[in-house]
């Protein structure tokens, strides 16, 4: 069989997989495999663990190879070759949290629609790369490399899964992740998490605290002051200066002691710029009002830091005009008895240098030591590259429209896979799937096939094309 001919025989093969994938993905939802405490060989807690299990041994049930990686990750592979291309997907999700018409972790199914927590991200697409390449194991495809299909355990809480896993596997000689959205990423901001430790004894500040991670614009913040009952009015008055809208700072007495209550507009930090933080908010209006009272290190960073995005003030704002410009949040802080610290979420540029942010930052800082918490360099597959060429053959015969790549804010396995990956899948963007880390998380299963159908086209000429 020619190229087109294998493509076809695939497509027709996954299709008949449908009712099988519905099923084991029915299961690997009812798995709540959210990270947990550690246990001996089970690093991202016994639910992840039992995800991974699940999916490693149906694999060996399709009589494909499998190996665990000390039960960060694992994969199945099928063909020969002393290089492999490899699909990275993951099997555990984030917490369900509150808001679900449907049990989050029982998947339900309303006509075309899957509700539940993974059906998008990302179990839905695991289970159909895990079929993918079933399919083409089925069809005993040869071809000038091996093909893996990637199972991460801890995608959702740093990625520490793949980066375990390549520690004792080598790197593919390409690949893509499907946990974004078609066309494809390439590019993909470095990131940096800084936790910025300081003291403030000097301080009228008694605690102060808010946020709750690094990736998200903080929609509450509050803290107490060392100040008269008799100010309050005073402190509401200036707070006018400090509103955006419906949010903004309002201060009361609790128990005898003057408290400021900041509300501001949630969002991850790759759209900083559309929420409002109710931390950084807070910490100007208390520089503003308190001025040296309110603390040279509470100072510092009103002024280094501001309510900005972009990190202007701190004299590292960038645009490469290759990918997208520089983002930053503080996402949580946390303040009592003269000490606190702040941390900060930075994605930057691709061609931009981030130990080169990090020292323009300790120089603006310098009432804060700085503890970098995680540095992800950025991704960039140039578009000439061979993958980039595989995909969009690939993308353009399965859907008529030319392969765009875009450039994200947000990191994905393709990232971790030695700078030879993108994102691609599984999302089309027309409102198809989504509700991605909120409740009632969706999919169409006929837009799943669709993606599984363009998946397994891609794999199989990962697998055999010349690069």
């Amino acid at each position: 069989m020619n190229m087109t001919e294998i493509e076809k025989a695939l497509e027709q093969k996954i299709e008949e997989y449908r009712d099988d994938i519905l099923r084991d993905l029915g299961e690997l939802v009812a798995i709540p495999s959210v990270r947990s405490s550690a246990k001996e060989g089970m690093p991202f807690g016994e639910k992840s663990y039992e995800a991974l299990q699940f999916v490693l041994k149906r694999a060996e049930e399709m009589g494909l190879k499998t190996k665990n990686v000390s039960s960060y990750a694992g994969h199945a592979e099928y063909g020969s070759g002393e290089d492999y291309a490899a699909v990275a997907v993951h099997v555990d999700v984030v917490p369900a949290g509150d808001g679900w018409k449907h049990d989050p972790f029982s998947m339900q199914q309303e006509g075309k629609t899957l509700y539940g927590r993974g059906v998008s991200d990302d179990k839905g697409p695991a289970i159909c790369a895990l079929y993918c390449l079933k399919a083409i194991s089925d069809l005993k495809l040869e071809g000038l490399r091996r093909l893996r299909v990637i199972f991460g355990a801890g995608e959702e809480t740093g990625m520490e899964d793949l980066q375990a896993y390549f520690k004792e596997e080598p790197y593919p000689v390409m690949g893509f992740s499907p946990d974004a959205g078609y066309p494809a990423i390439n590019r993909e901001s470095g990131i940096l998490n800084i936790l910025a430790k300081f003291k403030a004894y000097d301080s009228v500040v008694t605690r102060f605290y808010g946020g709750l991670v690094y990736n998200v614009v903080p929609a509450y913040a509050v803290c107490y002051v060392d100040d008269k009952a008799e100010q309050i009015d005073a402190l509401n008055e200036h707070a006018k200066k400090f509103s955006h809208g419906e949010y903004g700072i309002k201060a009361s007495l609790e128990r005898g002691k003057v408290k400021l209550e900041s509300t501001g507009l949630a969002c991850h930090t790759g759209n900083a710029e559309n929420g409002f933080n109710a931390v950084l908010n807070l910490i100007c209006f208390l520089a503003d009002f308190y001025q040296e009272k309110a603390g040279r290190a509470f100072c510092q960073i009103a002024e280094c830091i501001g309510r900005e995005t972009n990190g202007s003030s701190l004299g590292i704002a960038m645009d490469d005009h290759v990918s997208r410009k520089l983002v930053l949040n503080v996402g949580k802080i946390n303040f009592e008895n003269g000490k606190g610290e702040i941390a900060m979420d930075i994605r930057y540029p691709v061609l931009a240098d981030g130990e080169e942010i990090i020292g323009k930052i300790k120089e603006k800082l310098t009432l804060c030591s700085l503890v970098l918490e995680e540095h992800h360099k950025p991704l960039y597959v140039k578009e000439d590259s061979p993958l980039i060429g595989i995909l969009s053959r690939v993308y353009e015969q399965s859907t008529g429209k030319k392969l765009e790549l875009l450039s994200a804010r947000g990191g994905t396995y393709a990232r971790h896979m030695g700078n030879m990956a993108v994102a691609f899948g599984a999302s089309f963007g027309d409102g198809t799937d989504g509700n991605i880390h909120m409740s009632d998380e969706f999919a169409n299963i006929d837009r799943l096939m669709d993606h599984a159908k363009i998946c397994v086209k891609a794999m199989a000429a990962l697998m055999v094309e010349e690069i």
